[in-house]
């Protein structure tokens, strides 16, 4: 659990992902996670204040998955689920300077920056990963995810979401990882 401001490495084999408790239109989402077919990756957003930065996802076996270093992923990300009538709302997803702590220190490293404000819930989703031809990716040689994570220590709840099975990736089953803040 990281409940504090800074950076955090997190490595999560795939049991420690749940049945989503949210929207999961997949064709059985009590099953548990499918490497073998995987969609890809989510982050969703409680109706709030949230803001948190991620680098290196990688798959536990150190296969890159995204590491923001060219910026966001070249496909752009979809945000979604902003609640329209909250004026003040906000959701911004870009790509930042930053220093994790490892070492070697990474040279013109970029993270993933999120910063989201409204009254209701919200997120996004990684384009590469939509059915556009790209289709699921294979993952089981790998043990689960790992991750950089950096909140602000706000004590809220940020959802990693990974999409597995199904005919695509609006039609998978949701499995999810709360990072605290």
């Amino acid at each position: 659990t990281d409940d504090v401001a800074g950076w955090r490495f997190i490595s999560l084999p795939w049991s420690a992902f749940h049945k989503g408790a949210g929207y999961n239109p997949g064709p059985n989402p009590d099953a548990p996670i499918n490497p073998a077919r995987m969609w890809g990756y989510a982050f969703i957003l409680p109706a709030g204040t949230t803001i948190f930065s991620a680098d290196e996802l990688r798959l536990v076996g150190d296969a890159p998955v995204e590491d923001f270093n060219g910026g966001l992923p070249g496909d752009g990300v979809f945000v979604y689920g902003r609640d329209e009538s909250d004026a003040s709302g906000h959701i911004t997803v870009t790509a930042e300077s930053a220093d994790l702590p490892v070492v070697p220190t990474i040279a013109g490293n970029q993270a993933l920056s999120v910063d989201f404000a409204n009254g209701g819930w919200g997120g996004f989703v990684e384009r590469g990963y939509l059915p556009d031809g790209s289709g699921f990716k294979d993952w089981s040689a790998y043990e689960g995810m790992s991750l950089w994570f950096r909140g602000t220590g706000s004590g809220g709840t940020v959802i990693f979401q990974l999409k597995s099975d199904g005919s695509s990736q609006q039609l998978s089953n949701r499995y999810e990882y709360n990072l605290t803040d």
